[in-house]
């Protein structure tokens, strides 16, 4: 049984990912943090606050590649996904609870139990009120990562393109009246599914035509750059999210990076999910025991080295996560789904 359909990486989809972690990252560190007031008044940082759109577009690319790349959704599939994730998922959830429990006994003890459970099992997202638990809230958006992989079990069964537009509609809907991460991040699934679809059924060609690379490239230069700096992007009209990471998603498809460019950017995006996930507990810790050491007023003299070692840190603990957890675990996963010999 072959669920798993042999598609070369896509240097354009690597690059993109990476630079979405990026601005995860970066906003973390520069936005989170009233040290670096002096730097926030500039409109180029702006750009940084960006990092709920990166998230979105995160939902939407994951839709677009399990679509690209997967065949046949079963237990198989299933089980191979679920190993692919977890380990990186329980190392940057659980640790950083042990830290805090060290450090931060208060806030420790602060959490509820039930949602420590449900962020262990990787399901507080489907809780509102939990989703965010535990001493690293950015993995919220992994567990919705989770359910959305359930879920293709069903979407990839809705053969017309009209059924799943229906499906989209009715998470709109929804995510009008209240607010779900998984039904939210749904939405977003949905359109790189769909837009998949539509590409492979239509026979779409971006060789055909300029048009589309000109008019992504202008409109995710307005989403990513212009928006933020003129502070349109934090209370922006949901119609311009939903189209901003489609662009986004129809830019970067188009790209066909080479030679050292194309190496570059394979490596770091196969690097983006460590770094999505282990980046917040290290800025966190690091500024805690740096402001312990050294002291709030030194720190916020030094705030570019401060930020330099931050990089640095983040850098190395992305890489350790990445060769001793999450490479193998995709070395194991797709053992997995490798075809059953009769």
């Amino acid at each position: 049984m072959v669920d798993q359909i042999k598609v070369s990486r896509k240097s354009g989809l690597d690059l993109s990912r990476f630079l979405a972690a990026v601005i995860v990252f970066l906003g973390h560190l520069l936005w989170f943090d009233q040290r670096f007031e002096n730097l926030q008044k500039y409109s180029l940082v702006e750009i940084l606050r960006t990092g709920d759109q990166s998230v979105l577009y995160f939902f939407t690319l994951s839709g677009y590649v399990l679509a690209m790349t997967t065949s046949k959704v079963d237990s198989k599939w299933l089980k191979a996904r679920f190993v692919r994730l977890m380990p990186v998922y329980l190392v940057c959830f659980i640790f950083p609870l042990i830290l805090v429990r060290v450090m931060a006994p208060e806030e420790f003890y602060s959490y509820p139990t039930i949602g420590i459970w449900l962020g262990i099992a990787g399901i507080q997202s489907l809780f509102a009120k939990y989703y965010l638990i535990g001493a690293n809230s950015p993995l919220w958006s992994i567990s919705v990562e989770f359910i959305l992989s359930l879920s293709l079990v069903l979407i990839s069964r809705l053969k017309p393109i009209k059924t799943k537009m229906i499906c989209l509609f009715a998470c709109e809907l929804i995510n009008v009246i209240v607010f779900q991460p998984v039904i939210n991040g749904l939405t977003f699934f949905l359109i790189g599914v769909i837009f998949y679809q539509i590409k492979t059924e239509k026979h779409l060609s971006y060789s055909d035509s300029r048009t589309w690379f000109y008019l992504s490239g202008s409109f995710i230069i307005c989403y990513w750059i212009l928006f933020p700096m003129i502070n349109i992007s934090l209370n922006a009209p949901r119609i311009i999210d939903l189209t901003g990471v489609t662009f986004t998603l129809i830019y970067f498809d188009q790209i066909n990076l080479r030679g050292r460019v194309h190496k570059v950017s394979e490596f770091l995006g196969k690097r983006t999910y460590s770094l999505f996930a282990v980046h917040s507990p290290i800025l966190r810790f690091h500024s805690e025991i740096c402001e312990n050491t050294c002291g709030a007023t030194s720190l916020s003299n030094n705030s570019f080295f401060y930020i330099g070692v931050s990089i640095l840190l983040v850098a190395c603990f992305t890489e350790a996560l990445f060769q001793l957890v999450e490479k193998p675990s995709v070395k194991y996963a797709k053992q997995l789904r490798k075809p059953s010999q009769a």
